[in-house]
């Protein structure tokens, strides 16, 4: 079950880029200002696990990418996985922090 289902979806993408990498702090500033408002606004608790965000922290992502499901992605993962070899910065963890 995809767990954002039971709710009001929205999808708000945000990225920059610059041909020569300068000047993105004040680009990268303005947007996490942006995500900080809209989740003061819209009470967002939720994020799409397609859309990695290295700026959240753990468990915080865990928690909002993978909802309810979590506890259980974790005894699978460390069911079919125990030594970690899948890794990312944003993979469901072999255990909870």
């Amino acid at each position: 079950m995809f767990v954002h289902r039971d709710r009001t979806l929205y999808d708000v993408q945000l990225s920059v880029s610059s041909a020569d990498g300068h000047e993105l702090l004040p680009a990268v500033n303005a947007m996490r200002r942006f995500y900080e408002a809209t989740k003061a606004l819209l009470h967002h608790t939720e994020s799409y696990q397609n859309y990695l965000d290295e700026d959240l922290p753990a468990p915080e992502y865990l928690h909002r990418y993978y909802g309810k499901n979590l506890e259980r992605l974790v005894a699978v993962k460390r069911s079919v996985d125990p030594h970690n070899v899948f890794y990312s910065s944003r993979s469901i963890p072999t255990s909870l922090p």
